[in-house]
């Protein structure tokens, strides 16, 4: 019985010194450590249905807590810590209690089903009650999709349960459906996050408690305003003041254009007249950094400031290109 001994010895020293390591990697880098925990979770998640719904919600809330700290450099969400409830009814059930979203639901085989059936109930409960209370339900139900897939976009099974739970839910909407669509299309170039959301979300808080129907005209040409941009057809002036939503935006000409104004300064004309609260400068391929200069020459200018300035990739005319964005307010 030594050799059962010995092997038992060795093995407890190896578990010893596994469990030091991963110590040490917590106190070094809690969120490298948080990665590890799932990777073997991920592991014995398949040895039984309780193991996989633990590594279920974890992998749900880190991938979240990480999406989310993205978008509120642009959107006024919240990333509470997502809570879920198993159950045996279809129902799905989603409300917030004590800081946790609770997502009541039925557990099934299908992983990416149950990730996808979570997010469409988490998403809504992170945008303010005040703007859900204000948004037509298909809007409010588009944007929870966007922003859905766009937290789970490095699965693609998850990406594509989503949309046939939305598609299901528009069956009998074909205005719904349009809608869906100009929001994706908008959020190829990222602008849904950067400009559509968060104008969308301001505008209504700062509607409520009313419903006008000044703010759905508004948020109606908001997207019809960037969907055209983003096609790259000619629109002369893209400017929306209204009640609700004011901004403007400056969108670097063709590269013949350019050619015979390289300072840019139709561009700067234009800004100085729009006289709305918000600037957005846009560009894409190689007119980048001559986006950057126009937007360091209207913060000088006139006295505004620089809320964010990226460039990133994303889908112009079919290509995947670099893209810039910036957005500048205050004394404009």
């Amino acid at each position: 019985m030594e050799w059962l001994f010995d092997i038992i010895g060795a093995i407890l020293k190896y578990i010893g010194a596994f469990t030091l390591l991963l110590l040490f990697v917590y106190l070094a880098n809690p969120g490298y450590f948080e990665k590890i925990i799932l990777h073997i979770l991920r592991i014995v998640s398949y040895v039984s249905k309780r193991l996989d719904k633990i590594y279920l919600e974890r992998d749900l809330n880190h991938t979240i807590r990480d999406s989310v700290k993205s978008l509120e450099k642009f959107l006024p969400v919240s990333s509470p810590e997502l809570k879920v409830i198993w159950t045996e009814s279809e129902t799905l059930e989603g409300y917030l209690e004590r800081g946790f979203v609770v997502v009541r639901m039925k557990y099934h085989k299908n992983r990416a089903r149950n990730i996808a059936r979570a997010l469409t109930i988490y998403i809504p409960e992170i945008l303010p009650f005040e703007a859900r209370a204000v948004m037509d339900p298909d809007l409010a139900l588009a944007m929870s999709s966007v922003i859905a897939t766009n937290i789970a976009e490095r699965d693609p099974l998850v990406v594509q349960q989503i949309y046939e739970a939305v598609d299901v839910r528009f069956q009998d909407s074909s205005k719904g459906k349009d809608l869906l669509g100009n929001l994706q299309e908008i959020d190829e170039q990222s602008l849904f996050s950067r400009i559509l959301a968060p104008q969308i979300i301001r505008g209504c808080l700062k509607a409520y408690p009313r419903r006008p129907q000044e703010l759905q005209d508004e948020i109606q040409k908001l997207i019809e305003i960037l969907s055209t941009l983003i096609r790259g057809e000619l629109l002369p002036r893209p400017i929306l003041n209204g009640k609700y939503i004011n901004l403007a935006i400056v969108r670097v000409a063709s590269p013949e254009k350019i050619i015979l104004d390289p300072e840019l300064e139709s561009h700067l004309k234009f800004a100085k007249h729009c006289r709305t609260k918000t600037l957005y400068v846009l560009a894409a391929g190689t007119k980048a950094k001559l986006a950057s200069k126009l937007t360091q020459r209207i913060s000088k200018e006139m006295n505004c400031k620089i809320d964010f300035e990226d460039v990133y990739k994303g889908t112009y005319k079919g290509k995947l290109t670099d893209i810039y964005c910036s957005k500048l307010s205050g004394s404009i």
